[in-house]
């Protein structure tokens, strides 16, 4: 696997070719063994019993006496007459089939060596029926007789010889496959983990696999360039949303300021309430502009819990919404019932949950029809405190509901007018989630429905 890419299909042209070439490499180098051994005297070749029968027979008939002794150990042997086999030494099995021999039977038999048998006509009319096979086996008789057949050890060794060297061939070659693969891993990992500035240093030595890896590397490079223009995009707009914060401040000075001036003057009650809601509408701004200023710099909205009586937060969120829709000739309806709100002081940020209000209310505006009516209360139960606005207009579409309070969401195919899903319900959310709560989007029968949710317990 090391040097010059290959491609995967000579790669596996290669292994097997090679693992093959062993293969017989190992088979004819263990013939060989055999063959030494043969040469040697040490096991006697498979033919042994076949060639010498007839030196046998001439031995066993030239006796006056039957005596086995003189038998080579590499028979297996039976005396028999007209009544039967008289005396053997074979297994029950062996004399079972010496007697169909005997009987005139030609069928072959055994398990792992076919018998063949040989009979050897003496005087009286006995016969010594001679059983061989072809096997190597040992030249010593007493290692014939203690040790495991030699062609079978001889078969095992080498089928455990070939499988040997096929796993040895095997993991040579998987061990590289398994270096490419873990690579590929690692430039995966890397891709994942956002490492993109160091270029993978692992090369893979399969060309289809060295190709995947270059691709990743190429991913990584257009990943970490798209990043970084993403990185540039953002930071570009955080500082035109900041400078436009701090741009904001100046008008908003000017608005207070000459508000301020006029309220010190004797209005009319009308001209008064006015002044009066220029300068909550004016400090509601400013507020507004510092919640802006903190999420440009990537901070979460500061809470700063104070205890707030309910009768308190009530006027407030009713002030709001007057002061919201008189200008456009909405009827504002401030609803408690069918939940009175009860005399109970609570804990939460007072500035933060009013700027939450008032960006709901100013949503439900935005679509509520002159001359309809904006719903709007509050409801309070053990460990929670619900803030709802309800408007009149065609109601919220399914993206809208999908991506509430989203940072800068404005598309809006149902509802007609922009801006309604921008800063305004994600400072919403944002403030539910700092106290422990939530922002939740529906339509119903009469518009489209926003709830707050906070927690107070």
């Amino acid at each position: 696997m090391k040097g010059k890419q290959r491609s995967l299909n000579g790669l596996f042209w290669r292994y097997l070719l090679s693992t093959m070439a062993l293969l017989a490499g190992v088979l004819l180098a263990l013939w060989f063994v055999l063959l030494q051994l043969i040469r040697m005297g040490a096991v006697l070749p498979a033919d042994t019993g076949a060639r010498n029968l007839e030196r046998t027979t001439v031995l066993l008939q030239a006796q006056e006496t039957f005596d086995p002794g003189e038998i080579p150990f590499y028979y297996r042997w039976a005396l028999a007459d007209s009544s039967g086999i008289l005396e053997s030494n074979l297994s029950p099995k062996e004399e079972t089939w010496a007697q169909k021999v005997l009987a005139g039977e030609v069928s072959r038999h055994g398990f792992l060596y076919t018998k063949y048998y040989w009979s050897v006509p003496l005087s009286g009319g006995r016969v010594c029926l001679l059983q061989y096979d072809y096997a190597v086996c040992y030249a010593n008789p007493t290692l014939q007789e203690r040790l495991p057949d030699f062609q079978l050890l001889f078969f095992l060794v080498c089928l455990g010889c070939l499988v040997l060297v096929a796993l040895w061939r095997t993991h040579h070659y998987t061990k590289g496959l398994r270096r490419d693969a873990q690579a590929i891993t690692l430039a995966c990992n890397g891709v994942a983990q956002q490492t993109l500035d160091t270029p993978f240093p692992a090369q893979a030595q399969v060309r289809e696999l060295q190709a995947a890896l270059t691709a990743l590397d190429t991913l990584r490079r257009e990943l970490a360039a798209s990043l970084q223009d993403q990185w540039a995009g953002e930071q570009q707009k955080q500082a035109l949303l900041a400078a436009l914060a701090h741009d904001l401040k100046t008008p908003l000075t000017i608005i207070s300021g000459n508000a301020e001036l006029l309220d010190e003057d004797n209005l009319p009650p009308a001209q008064q309430a006015c002044v009066q809601a220029i300068l909550r509408g004016a400090r509601s701004a400013e507020d507004y502009v510092t919640h802006l200023q903190a999420i440009t710099t990537g901070l979460s909205p500061a809470t700063s819990a104070q205890t707030v009586s309910c009768a308190d937060l009530a006027q407030a969120c009713a002030a709001l919404g007057r002061d919201l829709t008189a200008p456009k000739g909405i009827t504002f309806s401030w609803q408690t019932d069918p939940y009175p709100l009860p005399d109970r002081a609570l804990s939460l940020d007072r500035t933060a949950f009013l700027r939450a209000a008032e960006n709901l209310l100013s949503n439900g505006v935005r679509y509520t029809p002159a001359g309809q009516t904006l719903d709007c209360g509050l409801r309070l139960t053990a460990q929670r405190l619900f803030l709802w606005v309800q408007d009149s207009g065609p109601g919220f579409s399914p993206e809208a509901l999908a991506k509430a309070g989203k940072l800068f969401y404005t598309e809006e195919p149902n509802r007609p007018q922009g801006g309604h899903l921008g800063m305004g319900l994600y400072s919403a959310a944002q403030t539910a989630r700092a106290h422990g709560g939530g922002l939740c989007l529906e339509n119903t029968s009469g518009g489209g429905r926003a709830t707050l949710w906070i927690s107070i317990s």
